[in-house]
């Protein structure tokens, strides 16, 4: 988690996704251009997240898991990653 949050702050305070060279991505030859730009997506994804305004209109899974309105079992809808106190 402190990897994510890293990464987050990272791409929040200067608007463009974290180097390749940072997540070790470029330095493993195995790694496929698909796998690295998924990453990068799902990086991207979540710092924009991350800034949206607490209003947002949450549609998609990864929104509602991210705002704690997805259901995960034995949680209830507690289950959030993002702070509650920031998001009601």
């Amino acid at each position: 988690m402190k990897n994510i949050m890293t990464i987050l702050k990272y791409q929040c305070r200067t608007g463009r996704p974290l180097p390749l060279t940072r997540d070790g991505l470029a330095k493993n030859p195995e790694r496929s251009p698909m796998e690295i730009l998924s990453y990068e997506a799902w990086k991207r994804n979540c710092a924009h997240m991350c800034i949206e305004a607490p209003s947002v209109q949450v549609n998609r899974s990864m929104e509602k898991i991210f705002f704690g309105q997805q259901f995960r079992e034995g949680t209830g809808y507690d289950f959030c990653l993002k702070n509650k106190n920031l998001v009601n």
